[in-house]
Formats: C-alpha cells, structure tokens, sequence
C-alpha cells in the first residue's frame, strides 16, 4: 500500500500545474484589451450609431424633396416656353436656363449621392451650398418685404386722394371730393403722373416686343383707358393690392424656403462630421464574433 501511494504522488507531481484564476482571468482580459474598440474598425456605441443614421436619413429624405422641386421648376419652364412659343427667338434665355437648372440639380444629387456612399466631400459641397441658398433666400425675403412696405406706403397715398361721396347740404345730391388735409393738390400731381409714365413704359415695351417678334398679348389701348386722369387712382389701388397680396406669399414662400436650405446645410454638415470621424463605416464579422467571445 505504501509503495502505491508513492507510485501516484510522483506520478501527480510529474502533471503540469493547472492555471490559477487570477492568470486564467489576466489571460481573458488581455484577449480584450489585446483589441480596443477604434472608431471604423469596431462597432459603433448604439447611441451615436443611431445618431448617425438619423442624421442620414434627414439628408437623404432633404435631398428627394429639393431634386423633386427642381424636376417640377424644369417641367414647368418647359411648358413655358412651349407655350410662349419662345423656343427658336430666346436661345441665350435657354441655355442660361439649362446652366441653372443643371446647378441646381447638381445640389440635391451631391446631399444624395453622399449620404449612401458616405461621401465627406459630396457632403460638404451639400451642407455649404445650402447655406449660401439660405443667404440668398433671406436676403430676397428682406427685399421682398420692403417692396410690401413701399406698396403700402403707396397704396395709403392713393387712398388719400381717392374721391369720397357726400351729399350736398340740401341732401339733393351727391358730392365727391378728395380730402383735402391728407391729398394736397402736389401729392394728386404726383399720382396722375406716376399713372402717365407707367403708360409710357408699357407702350415702349410693347414696341420693342413687336420689333424683336416676341409674341405678347398686351392691349395698349386698355392700359391708356386705366392709366388714364379719371382711372388713374382705382388703377393704382388695384395694381397696389396686387402687389402687396403677391409680395406677402413670396415672403412666405422664401421664409420657407431659407428654413429649408438651412435645415439641410446643418445636417449634411454634421453628416459629413460623423463620416469624417468614421462612423458608418464597416467593419468585419469575424472581428465581431471575436470580440463575442
């Protein structure tokens, strides 16, 4: 018995030792920092993964509507043209539109383009163009709403002289007059021949369409009749309130149309910041079912 217990004491201790705990917890913690998470080599956090792909879903969704708008914008000036009959007299008119129209297409396709390929520099051509659109809007929207102010101002001048009814002191017989503490005799001077040059505008105007061969629809002897001493103030009342109901919807149109532009310059900016950082790039699935284990 004594000599079978020696047999198996040497024969144990002739085993190699068994890895303690803590070496075989330094082993598995070394396989993780061995591989530390890199940004485009690893998986990206779930919060900024989601960021990103809100944040190109945004762009792409900007993108289709402005390629939508512009595909609309070509298709009407088509018809346009079409229909003026201006195809063969305006060539210099549409190639410029063709240049323009190819500008702008050129925009939404780079947002496009660049959101699905995770493209930085189509991004960033995106995001600074929107920008500079949204300059142009804005500015437009402030020229727009002076010209409303300036209407305004106009059409309160017309307003004054226009004539008010009033019955005699006898209560026979209808009376009408300007008044005469707003409309003084200079300011009615002043309207008659604002009426009088706009009729010599329209009239040269329509002389030099007919030189060129333009085809226009424009009646010179209505435009006398309206613009005429006695048509003069209810003319430029209507023509005011026309322009000041046109001006108001192209302010709101453009004050649209500059939140628009800048919504799309900032995402496809901050796009273009999580691409150029490395988010939304691939990264491979046996590093991943490495990093499970």
């Amino acid at each position: 018995g004594d000599v079978s217990v020696a047999i198996l004491a040497q024969a144990c201790s002739a085993l190699p030792a068994a890895p303690s705990s803590e070496a075989h917890l330094g082993w598995k913690a070394s396989r993780v920092v061995a591989r530390p998470l890199i940004l485009g080599q690893g998986r990206m956090p779930r919060n900024k993964s989601e960021e990103f792909q809100s944040k190109t879903n945004k762009v792409l969704c900007l993108s289709g509507i402005a390629l939508t708008f512009v595909i609309l914008e070509i298709i009407l000036e088509a018809a346009s043209y079409a229909l003026s009959g201006t195809m063969a007299n305006g060539i210099g008119r549409l190639v410029m539109s063709c240049v323009s129209f190819l500008v702008a297409l050129a925009i939404p396709c780079c947002g496009w383009v660049g959101a699905k390929n995770r493209n930085s520099n189509l991004l960033c051509c995106f995001g600074c163009c929107n920008y500079l659109d949204g300059c142009a809007d804005c500015l437009l929207t402030m020229l727009v709403g002076l010209l409303v102010l300036y209407a305004l101002g106009f059409r309160s001048m017309v307003n004054s002289c226009e004539l008010v009814g009033e019955f005699n002191t006898n209560m026979s017989m209808m009376e009408y007059h300007a008044n005469q503490t707003l409309c003084t005799p200079q300011l009615h001077e002043q309207l008659i021949e604002a009426c009088s040059q706009i009729n010599m505008a329209v009239k040269n105007a329509t002389v030099q369409m007919d030189a060129s061969g333009t085809k226009h629809n424009v009646n010179v002897t209505q435009w006398e009749v309206l613009l005429s001493e006695e048509n003069c103030l209810s003319s430029m009342k209507t023509v005011t309130t026309v322009i000041i109901f046109i001006g108001v919807v192209m302010a709101i149109f453009r004050c649209c149309s500059t939140c628009f532009h800048c919504a799309s310059g900032y995402y496809g900016m901050q796009l273009k910041t999580l691409v150029d950082k490395g988010y939304g790039t691939s990264f491979s699935d046996s590093e991943s079912s490495t990093e499970s284990d």
